[in-house]
C-alpha cells in the first residue's frame, strides 16, 4: 500500500524483462521474438498452425491472435485444421512464461531498480506496473521483503481464478466463448498453477495477447487493475515507461498516458505501432514524440534504474 504522496508510476514491458539479466533459464523474449519461441516450446500446439496462420503471427502477433479469436465462437477445442483455439494457445503460453524466474543473485535489473528505490526511501512514493506475464518484478520486491502492490493491467501467469464457474456461450463482459467467473483471483506458486491447469481445465488470469486485451479468465480482476492504473497515472507527477512499445489500440494504456499531465519518460527507442483510423493514434504518436524530444532521460537496457525518482 502507498503510505505517502505518489511521486511516480513506472510501467514495465517486454523490453525490460528481455534485457534484465539474472534470469533462469534465460531472459524472456521481446514481443517480436515471442511467436518463434512459443513454437519451439510447444510444437504440438503453437507448431501446428498452417503456414498462412503462421504468417499472420510473424507479421503482427496481436493481429494473428485476434484473427484466431474470431474463428472460435466457442473457444475450447481446436476444431479447425491448422488453427489452434485461443484456449489451447493461452494454456501453453502460461506454462511458457511460468518457467522464467530470477536466479537469486540479485543481479537482475528489476532487483537492482527496487534496491535503488529502497536505498533512497522511495518505495512508498512509487507505484510499479508491468505488462509482462512472468513475475520477475515481484521477485525483486520479495527479496526485500516488501509487500508493495504491483499493478498488472494484463494479468499474470501465476494468477488463478478461485472458486470459479465455467460458462460456455455468450458472456456479458467479453463476448462469445469460454468464460470463467470466480470469487477471487490470487497469485499461487508455479507448480500449483501447472497442476491446476491439468485438473481444472482452465488457464491463469492473463489477457489474451491481442489488441483488446480481453481474457476468458478473471476479466474483472484485469479491469480493476486497468482502472487503478488510470487512477495512479492521473495522480502521479512523473510516469516512466520502460521497454514498452506504444500501441494506439491499447487505449487503456496509451489513451491514459496521452491524457496525463505528468512528466513522461521512456527508455524505449522503438517507434510506436499505430493503426489508421484509431481514435487516439495521433495522440499516441504525439505523446511518444514529446517523450523522446523533451521529457526523455536517455537510458538503455542496462540502466533503467536511471528512471528512479
Amino acid at each position: 500500500m502507498l503510505t505517502g504522496k505518489l511521486d511516480s508510476v513506472v510501467l514495465f514491458g517486454a523490453g525490460a524483462s528481455a534485457f534484465c539479466g539474472g534470469v533462469r533459464p534465460r531472459n524472456p523474449p521481446l514481443g517480436t521474438d515471442l511467436f518463434a519461441e512459443l513454437v519451439r516450446y510447444s510444437p504440438t500446439v503453437w507448431g501446428t498452425m498452417s503456414q498462412d496462420v503462421q504468417a499472420r503471427f510473424t507479421t503482427d502477433f496481436e493481429s494473428g491472435m485476434r484473427w484466431i479469436w474470431g474463428k472460435y465462437p466457442i473457444a475450447i477445442q481446436s476444431k479447425i485444421p491448422g488453427v489452434p483455439s485461443p484456449y489451447a494457445l493461452m494454456r501453453t503460453m502460461a506454462a511458457y512464461f511460468l518457467q522464467f524466474k530470477a536466479d537469486g543473485t540479485g543481479s537482475d535489473l528489476y532487483s537492482r531498480f527496487v534496491n535503488v528505490l529502497h536505498h533512497h526511501n522511495k518505495l512508498d512514493r512509487v507505484r510499479l506496473a508491468t505488462l509482462n506475464y512472468e513475475g520477475l518484478l515481484e521477485s525483486g520486491l520479495a527479496a526485500l521483503g516488501n509487500p508493495l502492490h504491483v499493478l498488472r493491467p494484463h494479468g499474470a501467469a501465476n494468477w488463478w481464478v478461485e472458486g470459479s464457474v465455467l460458462l460456455v456461450g455468450r458472456g456479458r463482459a467479453i463476448g462469445a466463448g469460454f468464460n470463467c467467473i470466480g470469487r477471487r483471483v490470487r497469485a499461487i506458486p508455479r507448480n500449483a498453477i501447472l497442476e491446476r491447469m491439468e485438473k481444472e481445465g482452465k488457464y491463469p488470469a492473463m489477457a489474451i495477447y491481442m489488441p483488446e486485451k480481453r481474457t476468458q479468465m478473471g476479466q474483472r480482476k484485469l479491469v480493476n487493475h486497468q482502472v487503478r492504473f488510470r487512477e495512479v497515472v492521473a495522480a502521479a507527477q512523473r510516469v516512466a515507461v520502460v521497454g514498452v512499445r506504444p500501441y494506439a489500440l491499447d487505449e487503456h494504456l496509451w489513451g491514459v498516458l496521452a491524457r496525463s499531465a505528468a512528466t513522461l519518460y521512456s527508455t524505449s527507442a522503438t517507434r510506436p505501432r499505430s493503426r489508421n483510423g484509431t481514435q487516439n493514434s495521433a495522440a499516441v504518436a504525439s505523446l511518444f514524440g514529446s517523450v523522446r524530444s523533451s521529457n526523455q532521460r536517455s537510458t538503455n537496457s542496462s540502466r533503467f534504474s536511471d528512471v528512479a525518482p
